[in-house]
């Protein structure tokens, strides 16, 4: 539906106005929590799974609202509502709203408040929003390997002590689907003598996803790959270019449907993960970790090869029912929250009514303070103590 310019003005105003005020209810309640770290961390870490999941429901309130789209899941998807324990997901990444999608997607089943998303660190100067990202613990990425180790493993090792659920999503191509990236990625295959390229897919880097799985072993039993297409795309668009998040929230232009296939694989039988994968005899524990990680890469290139076959066989049909690992059945989602989630989303915007006049009223306290400790203090000097 293509609106005017004045109906565009308005959804974008009205969007940013619910979706910003629900994001500093986020922040002001997640500012309040913060003591609770010091004393149990366990029970800070409920409150602020209690913040995102209510987060998802606003998410998929607004999907209901500004979108409007249907998620069309298919594969083996129907254990994902019943397992709480800790799991790492994966994605292809074409647009920037995939993180939006699947954050619908794990409202759908139960786990909103269980993501852990690996993200540029570009990303914490969103104003407000950033801040959000640092109280829902994401991972923000520096993109240089020496730098981001640090920073994942000090955010694996919170998540491993945890007693909540983990959905931890990356994105192993590291960036968007773009020409410009797909030429990079192109250039990379021929250093590395990778005979074949994806077409609609960029090579992962599998580093990070290998370091991520290995720093949460024994804790985590499943790796689970999303792979994400948007319909009426066609093969020759660029899906970057087409749905911008303006161009989605704003102007209404967005895909009619979404659909999600979903993969899953026991790490236990992922090479480089396997107890059957073999070792040279006499080899050093840093001998063996090379040759793991190498196993492991090339089974994740042959991974994402049929993740492109399975895209380039979503363009063909429209959905994913023909590719190798189709189920019978589908589910669709038009999502829109449930009655007590539309209580959670009431609830947070209610809150503002509460920590708003209370920050305010530690800003003037923290004010007076320092007036009374310094300036007051520095003119009764200046005036002799006459005042």
């Amino acid at each position: 539906m293509a609106y005017s310019k004045n109906v565009i003005l308005f959804r974008a105003i009205i969007f940013h106005i619910f979706h910003t005020l629900f994001a500093v209810a986020i922040i002001l309640n997640g500012f309040i929590l913060c003591p609770l770290a010091f004393h149990s961390n366990a029970t800070y870490r409920y409150f602020v799974q209690k913040l995102e999941r209510a987060y998802s429901c606003v998410v998929a309130l607004n999907n209901y609202v500004f979108v409007d789209n249907q998620m069309i899941i298919s594969g083996d998807r129907d254990w994902l509502r019943d397992y709480n324990g800790k799991m790492v997901v994966m994605s292809n990444h074409q647009i920037y709203p995939d993180w939006w999608y699947i954050t619908v997607f794990a409202w759908f089943y139960g786990h909103g408040g269980d993501l852990k998303i690996l993200m540029v660190e570009w990303l914490k100067n969103v104003p407000i929003f950033g801040t959000g990202f640092w109280i829902f613990e994401y991972v923000l990425l520096k993109q240089k390997w020496d730098k981001d180790r640090g920073i994942i493993d000090k955010a694996l090792k919170k998540a491993k002590k945890a007693t909540v659920p983990l959905w931890m999503l990356i994105f192993p191509e590291g960036t968007l689907n773009t020409p410009n990236n797909v030429e990079k990625s192109k250039a990379f295959a021929k250093k590395n003598n990778i005979a074949v390229h994806p077409t609609h897919v960029i090579l992962p880097r599998s580093t990070g996803l290998f370091f991520c799985i290995n720093s949460l072993r024994p804790d985590i039993e499943y790796l689970t790959d999303l792979t994400i297409g948007y319909y009426p795309l066609k093969p020759t668009d660029i899906p970057y270019d087409m749905y911008l998040m303006d161009t989605v929230f704003h102007e209404g232009r967005c895909p009619e449907k979404v659909y999600v296939h979903v993969r899953k694989y026991l790490i236990k039988d992922i090479p480089g993960f396997s107890e059957t994968d073999k070792f040279p005899a006499g080899a050093s524990d840093k001998e063996i970790d090379t040759i793991r990680q190498q196993l492991f890469s090339d089974w994740l290139q042959k991974i994402y090869m049929e993740k492109d076959e399975m895209i380039i066989q979503f363009f063909k049909d429209g959905s994913f029912q023909n590719v190798a690992t189709a189920t019978a059945d589908t589910t669709e989602v038009r999502p829109f929250p449930r009655p007590m989630e539309f209580l959670e989303i009431f609830g947070m915007y209610l809150s503002l009514f509460v920590t708003i006049p209370f920050f305010w009223y530690l800003l003037k306290f923290a004010i007076g303070v320092v007036w009374t400790l310094f300036f007051r203090s520095k003119l009764e000097f200046a005036s002799g103590g006459d005042l």
